[in-house]
């Protein structure tokens, strides 16, 4: 430790560096990285690397992936937490559905590392009914190892989130006109990245027959109202592609199961993030399988075969009904 100076902390692997927010020591960070153990091993250090220079504070990148269910948002999520350095915040629109609230309160909130305790113990599938995300924010997750109780510490969990370098959100409860309110009106927000995921609806509604309570829920089960939704995402979002180019990006759930390797190369170009090894082997060890999974959210499977799986799993005249009352939303996508 060096006095109250600031000193520079070099990571072990430079393919990628860590930025702090504003008020963060770097001896507060070799504290927090001491007293928690938070070394991780040597092929997974630039995780918690952190590079101080000059006094200069490095921007934070907020990435947002706007879906619905069941469209390969968790395989989408998971490329990019593969990257060195994210901090994944996953479905945080599920405690908001649960609480009373403000949507775009609660993603400012989470995008500047403010976390409520009532939060964090839903997150932590504490609160009845709840389910544990908090797990897959694995490095969170595994800075907690010796002591869950961090995980539910606004103080620590905002602290530790403060030094990563990538914010990511997934959520698949948001809806494209929700965006408007929080990105258009906010200019902290005018460098954030979002991802729109889209996936043939009659793929959707393939995959969402594995969930048991769709069956009873009409924002799951009906198609027309899958189809107008999306339709009207993808209008909204190619309004604000054509305003910020540099902010809105729009990948085919098909496209990326297609050719995988070059639609990662491209959404991370926007993103302005390299692709590293740690994501090579990802998609290596996640789009090569061809096991049968039971877990519906699983990753692990051959993402060619995925994307066309509706084709053989719906009968002929599910298909045929949906494409009926889809049309113009196939159009859109060019699926027609």
């Amino acid at each position: 430790m060096v006095g109250n100076e600031e000193k520079e902390i070099k990571p072990r692997d430079d393919s990628f560096t860590f930025g702090v927010a504003e008020g963060v020591s770097a001896n507060r960070i070799e504290q927090l990285l001491a007293e928690h153990r938070l070394l991780l091993p040597q092929n997974q250090s630039t995780d918690f690397s952190t590079r101080i220079s000059g006094g200069k504070v490095a921007p934070i990148k907020r990435i947002l992936i706007v879906t619905t269910w069941r469209s390969g948002s968790t395989f989408l999520g998971e490329i990019i937490n593969s990257a060195p350095g994210v901090f994944y915040s996953y479905e945080p629109m599920y405690y908001f559905e649960r609480h009373n609230g403000s949507q775009t309160e609660l993603i400012r909130s989470l995008s500047r590392c403010q976390f409520s305790t009532e939060y964090l113990r839903d997150m932590n599938g504490l609160i009845k009914g709840s389910q544990n995300f908090m797990m897959l924010n694995r490095r969170v997750w595994n800075a907690c190892q010796h002591n869950r109780s961090l995980c539910v510490e606004p103080e620590f969990v905002g602290q530790l989130c403060s030094l990563f370098p990538v914010h990511l959100m997934k959520m698949v409860r948001l809806r494209v006109k929700d965006l408007s309110s929080l990105l258009m009106d906010d200019p902290s927000t005018e460098n954030w990245k979002i991802i729109y995921l889209v996936r043939d609806p009659r793929g959707v509604m393939s995959s969402r027959k594995n969930l048991t309570w769709c069956d009873s829920d009409p924002a799951c089960n009906d198609g027309a109202r899958l189809c107008a939704e999306v339709k009207d995402d993808l209008e909204r979002m190619n309004q604000f592609q054509n305003q910020f180019p540099h902010r809105f990006y729009l990948i085919k759930f098909e496209d990326l199961a297609a050719s995988v390797e070059d639609e990662t190369e491209k959404l991370f170009n926007f993103l302005g993030m390299p692709v590293t090894d740690s994501v090579k082997l990802f998609l290596s060890q996640h789009t090569h399988s061809n096991e049968t999974r039971d877990n519906p959210s699983s990753t692990v499977r051959h993402s060619k075969t995925v994307a066309a799986g509706w084709k053989f799993k719906l009968p002929d005249k599910v298909i045929a009904n949906i494409t009926d009352v889809c049309v113009p939303t196939l159009k859109l996508l060019g699926f027609l």
